[in-house]
């Protein structure tokens, strides 16, 4: 199925089918047009779907829903949706981002909430789980690059910080602000191929106060 809209941006629609967004040429009068593609589901019998995010290249991704568990997966307009493996022992997954060279990054967990929740990668349909830094048992993953740089957080409540997953290594975000804000999730719209990554607006920092705020910044990445 598939429905024509216009809009100022470009986007992913999301309910309980999700729908992903691709521009087509534009209107006489200058307006963008879209179409708009129900992916579906997995798995027959499963319950709902939602998108979380979609590479450049036209890569979506998402999770599946399922009485007992969720499964990740991407979408391309060539080839449909496509489950992604879980980790043993964690039923609920989430696919959060790719690169233009399928290499997808997410969250597994033990419940739809996110219990005990862990980062992991898939690459070429095999799923594995990024390493945390020394202490830390919990983690998730939002955001991939073309280098196969990941960001995301590591712990959670007033514990919770932004984290950087490259080379094999995970490197908590130690940098803080002037007034001693940090990083309490790391969720980039776009990380540079470059030597730097700027984070989108989604950035959580947390002052030391205990005030919480949303901010942009930018630092590199080796």
């Amino acid at each position: 199925m598939k429905i024509r809209i216009t809009s100022n941006v470009r986007c992913i629609g999301f309910a309980a089918a999700l729908v992903w967004a691709a521009s087509v040429p534009a209107a006489p009068e200058g307006t963008p047009q879209y179409q708009i593609y129900d992916i579906g589901v997995v798995e027959v019998g499963d319950t709902a779907s939602q998108g979380f995010g979609v590479s450049r290249a036209g890569i979506a991704v998402g999770r599946s829903i399922r009485t007992g568990g969720s499964q990740a997966f991407t979408w391309t307009l060539k080839g449909g949706i496509v489950g992604l493996p879980n980790l043993p022992s964690r039923s609920y997954a989430v696919s959060n981002s790719a690169n233009d060279k399928g290499i997808v990054v997410g969250t597994a967990a033990t419940t739809f909430f996110g219990s005990s929740r862990l980062p992991v990668v898939w690459q070429n349909g095999v799923v594995s789980q990024l390493p945390l830094p020394a202490g830390e048992t919990l983690g998730d993953a939002n955001s991939v690059n073309a280098s196969t740089v990941a960001v995301g957080s590591v712990d959670a409540g007033s514990s919770q910080r932004g984290v950087i997953y490259s080379g094999g290594s995970a490197t908590i975000i130690t940098q803080t602000t002037t007034n001693g804000s940090y990083f309490l999730t790391v969720s980039a719209s776009t990380i540079r191929d470059g030597s730097w990554a700027r984070a989108s607006i989604r950035i959580m920092l947390r002052a030391t106060s205990g005030s919480s705020m949303t901010s942009a910044k930018a630092w590199p990445l080796r």
